[in-house]
């Protein structure tokens, strides 16, 4: 599967600018020129996904969101998530990921905040 993590401006009238984003294909977690590995269902893993550099002044009543998703078509080809050779199927599975919030595996971003 893919994990997408993209870093949003969001407005005051809720339009929503993408900023930036980062991709790991988890198979390929360990390099992409690596065996790739099969995730275990039902274990949970770290990932460390690195977002593309960036800059942007956050306006008074602006926020700072992050959406994480399993696609970015066209941007990234979809994973057809079988762990066969890409760009070999026209079969698609569906993919079920976790994202945990709290506790001892809690996810969490890293900002660079510059003062003005």
């Amino acid at each position: 599967t893919d994990f997408i993590v993209r870093l949003l401006d969001i407005l005051p009238d809720g339009t929503q600018y993408n900023l930036t984003e980062g991709i790991l294909r988890a198979r390929f977690r360990g390099s992409i020129w690596g065996e790739p590995k099969r995730l275990e269902p039902g274990k949970p893993y770290e990932f460390t996904i690195t977002l593309q550099p960036t800059s942007n002044f956050f306006r008074k009543g602006h926020r700072i969101a992050v959406q994480i998703t399993s696609s970015s078509f066209p941007l990234w080809d979809p994973n057809p998530n079988t762990g066969h050779p890409q760009g070999r199927d026209a079969e698609l599975r569906p993919a079920e990921q976790a994202i945990f919030l709290g506790g001892e595996r809690a996810s969490r971003i890293e900002l660079f905040v510059l003062d003005r």
